[in-house]
């Protein structure tokens, strides 16, 4: 009878703890499952997104976030696709999303939109002046009413694949665009570029497409014939007209010139070797201290070449004002089937010519009339160097109410090929076209648009993390979980003892 009392006590005290450690267990569940429920709720309303890449590839940097906080008016970034279906493409393609969705998160000013062109094709309506394409986005201020439309080529870093012939995406540079895109269609003073037609001019749709993009307001189609330049343009695009000037068209640039004294505009000549002889333009520029080869460029270096044809090739920097790390960067910069400038004088009274960039004395002209399949470059007459780019001023000096001195200057810049824009060269990764233009227009016009970010890659997923942080893990997973670890063993040890 005693045994069947002990053993009855020891079935009772096992069935207590037992129910005792089932209670806790349920307890520490129920515990963890209300935390995670509750989180979950509350990331809901507040999210909270975490970059573990070596990167910061779904981050900002620094420089973005304190520019974020002096955005004091209302921005619209608009992706024009689904935003599932966009961030389905892949890591970079979310990677936008991302990035698009940090910037309304650090500033709620800053609205982000997603329109799909095929269930909403009636929105390209509202920007008859845009070519809006599925993919694109659309940065719009509210304050200017001004716009930038950005597509793949100017969110993404790509390179061309010579045996399938197609681009890979090899690094992000979303941030950067957005960035840039917020401060051009913010700025309240745009400077104005017009190109002028009506004289079978060649296509500028590159350089045109590169300065809309970099907050520059671009005027196409402006003409002469009504004997005035209509309009109040800082800079004019003129690129390898096939019909001359007349006298009186070219009174009207020397006016546009003059400004009434005040100067401070400017001509972007283009050539080409193929355009037809307009002696009127080319007297007008030669007082400006330009002239032209009757040939094209051929390079004899091929140490120098860019292709295997000796009509593309790597230019030297002359001048490296505007052109901070490109000189000795691995990008070249080039201007293909280049009909070579000539300086004429590099100081005649006010006027001032240097060259900014050209061919070293390797290079020879090929002359127009000669048989590329029976010419040599032995037999060339005119060597180099020549001017691939040039710049003259005429300029004026006066002193400010203040005793300063201060110039006075408008400026014809010269380049030896219209390809020096073109499209496929300045989207292209291997040349640092775009980011010359660019660089030059910017000096020019004292512009400070652009944010310098680096390229953001998928490939590194390394953890990052400052010391802070990691000493703050280690604290976590090294003092804080073991010791509650053992002090709910001890816990449930001395419950079970003193049962």
């Amino acid at each position: 009878m005693k045994n069947d009392t002990s053993r009855r006590a020891e079935r009772l005290r096992k069935l207590k703890v037992g129910g005792m450690a089932r209670l806790i267990t349920i307890a520490v569940v129920a515990i963890i499952i209300l935390l995670n429920v509750v989180a979950a709720m509350i990331f809901e309303v507040y999210p909270i997104k975490l970059d573990m890449t070596g990167t910061g590839f779904y981050g900002l940097s620094e420089a973005t976030e304190e520019f974020l906080k002096s955005v004091d008016s209302e921005i619209e970034i608009t992706l024009l696709s689904d935003k599932e279906t966009f961030s389905a493409n892949g890591s970079y393609y979310n990677q936008v999303v991302e990035c698009m969705e940090l910037y309304a998160d650090r500033n709620p000013l800053i609205k982000i939109n997603y329109v799909d062109l095929v269930e909403n094709p009636a929105f390209t309506s509202n920007y008859p002046d845009r070519d809006l394409q599925g993919g694109m986005i659309l940065v719009e201020s509210k304050k200017t009413g001004r716009n930038i439309a950005l597509d793949d080529t100017d969110y993404f870093n790509m390179e061309l694949d010579n045996t399938s012939y197609s681009y890979t995406i090899t690094s992000a540079k979303t941030e950067e665009a957005l960035t840039s895109a917020i401060i051009n269609t913010t700025d309240e003073d745009p400077k104005v570029i017009g190109v002028l037609s009506g004289h079978g001019e060649g296509d500028v749709s590159g350089l045109c497409d590169l300065l809309d993009k970099n907050g520059y307001t671009i005027e196409k189609n402006v003409t002469l014939y009504s004997g005035e330049l209509a309009g109040d343009y800082d800079g004019l695009i003129i690129a390898t007209p096939t019909n001359d000037y007349t006298d009186e068209e070219l009174v009207i640039l020397e006016d546009y010139m003059e400004n009434d004294g005040a100067y401070g505009k400017n001509i972007f000549y283009f050539a080409s070797p193929e355009q037809a002889t307009t002696p009127n333009l080319a007297a007008y520029l030669a007082e400006w201290g330009i002239g032209f080869y009757d040939g094209t460029a051929y390079e004899t270096d091929s140490d120098k070449l860019l292709s295997v044809y000796p009509y593309i090739s790597k230019l030297s920097y002359a001048d490296t004002s505007f052109t901070e790390g490109l000189e000795s960067s691995s990008v070249a910069l080039t201007a293909p089937f280049s009909k070579p400038i000539k300086v004429l004088y590099e100081t005649d009274g006010d006027f001032q010519t240097q060259t900014l960039a050209g061919f070293t004395s390797t290079a020879v002209v090929m002359p127009n009339d000669a048989d590329a399949n029976k010419w040599k470059p032995e037999d060339a007459t005119e060597k180099g160097p020549f001017g691939a780019v040039v710049l003259s001023k005429y300029m004026l000096y006066d002193y400010t109410p203040e005793g300063q001195l201060k110039e006075y200057s408008s400026n014809v810049y010269a380049f030896s090929s219209t390809y020096f824009q073109s499209s496929s060269i300045l989207q292209s990764t291997v040349y640092a076209n775009g980011e010359y233009l660019l660089g030059m227009f910017d000096e020019r016009f004292n512009r400070q648009a652009s944010v310098s970010l680096v390229p953001k890659y998928v490939s590194s997923r390394s953890m990052n993390m400052t010391q802070a942080q990691a000493t703050g893990i280690l604290i976590v997973f090294a003092v804080v979980l073991p010791l509650g670890i053992i002090a709910a063993g001890i816990f449930v040890w001395l419950r079970r003892r003193h049962a």
